[in-house]
């Protein structure tokens, strides 16, 4: 973090040297316009036209960066709300499969009691055949 601005304060010094150091007038001729200035500054223009025309080559790398992203982040919100949806499905499911299960476990203990019911009462029946063959002589 702190290497930028160290590094920044370095180049600006470098840049100021070089342009004082460069004052040396020039002539440009471009088509039918002729610029004179210092050797520094027309070096610090052709650098700041050729960062500008990078630039603007750049601009449809970033539009389509841009779209990407936008692109993402409305996928992004599509897969939220599906997995939103699937999570509450999930919840209503397992809600059902807890009741099915509170119901057969219910229909378990009523099987359960039922089968008491009939194995006591089947018993009951067996001793009072007993004591009915008991009490009845046979020939």
């Amino acid at each position: 973090m702190l290497a930028f601005p160290i590094i920044a304060f370095v180049v600006t010094v470098l840049a100021i040297v070089f342009m004082v150091q460069n004052i040396t007038p020039v002539t440009v001729t471009f088509l039918l316009w002729q610029l004179h200035g210092s050797i520094a500054l027309t070096l610090l223009a052709t650098f700041l036209f050729g960062a500008a025309v990078a630039l603007l080559a750049l601009v449809p790398v970033f539009a389509r960066r841009r779209s990407e992203g936008v692109a993402q982040t409305r996928r992004e919100a599509e897969l939220r709300g599906a997995l939103d949806e699937n999570r509450r499905r999930l919840d209503e499911d397992r809600s059902r499969l807890e009741e099915e299960r509170h119901r057969l476990e219910e229909e378990r203990r009523r099987a359960e009691g039922m089968r008491q019911m009939t194995g006591s009462r089947s018993e009951a029946g067996e001793k009072k055949e007993e004591k009915e063959n008991q009490s009845t002589p046979s020939s």
